[in-house]
């Protein structure tokens, strides 16, 4: 699903009981691209990849499962403490959801990973894969176990 949205915010890390029931969410803005991740209280967790088009923001929604959260997890690690130079610089794989098949590729390219699906990606630095590695591991625990 492709929405539009205005968005001003900047780059923040959230822990709420707000309206839209949404408990972590934290964006990764660059000058023309944006990456959020959040997790609402039904544990469901979604990427939204944005992308500034004039004055205003398309998004794609995706959702990701743990299962995807964890190839992502263990990818960003592995990538922080291998040779650049080694096999495993990217991953991809579909996700599907409502019957509707989404790609998503993770490449790594020197320092930088960049996620990617279909037009929209997002590169990320070393300290913003170290801030994803943490909230996708929070995640991951907050869908894994009841609290």
């Amino acid at each position: 699903m492709i929405e539009i949205k205005t968005n001003n915010q900047n780059s923040d890390t959230h822990f709420s009981n707000n309206e839209n029931k949404t408990i972590l969410e934290r964006a990764f803005f660059g000058k023309n691209n944006c990456l959020k991740i959040s997790l609402n209280k039904n544990k469901d967790c979604y990427f939204q990849f944005g992308m500034k088009k004039e004055s205003s923001w398309q998004w794609k929604n995706v959702k990701f499962s743990d299962i995807e959260l964890g190839q992502l997890y263990k990818f960003i690690q592995k990538s922080n403490y291998e040779n650049n130079n080694s096999n495993n610089n990217s991953i991809s794989f579909y996700h599907k959801y409502n019957d509707k098949s989404t790609q998503i590729w993770v490449n790594r390219y020197n320092d930088n990973i960049i996620i990617k699906t279909n037009d929209i990606s997002k590169s990320l630095s070393e300290g913003e894969q170290m801030v994803l590695s943490i909230l996708i591991e929070r995640i991951i625990l907050q869908k894994s176990f009841v609290w």
